[in-house]
């Protein structure tokens, strides 16, 4: 990755940081009240576990030894 864009990907990483921050407990509370407590669980499970699979497979440690 450029050293210019550097700044310019974290302020993005940091924005949908945020924007997830905020919208998911809204979202999360949506469902529960429309359906039922389970649903969000199921909503957000996939999510999360395809973070972590892209985590562990795609982002490279930076730690030099």
């Amino acid at each position: 990755m450029p050293v210019h864009a550097r700044g310019r990907l974290q302020a993005l990483r940091r924005t949908l940081a945020e924007i997830g921050g905020v919208s998911a407990p809204l979202i999360g509370g949506f469902l529960v009240d429309k359906f039922n407590p389970g649903v969000p669980f199921l909503a957000y499970a996939p999510l999360l576990i395809l973070a972590a699979v892209l985590l562990a497979v795609m982002a490279r440690e930076t730690l030099e030894k």
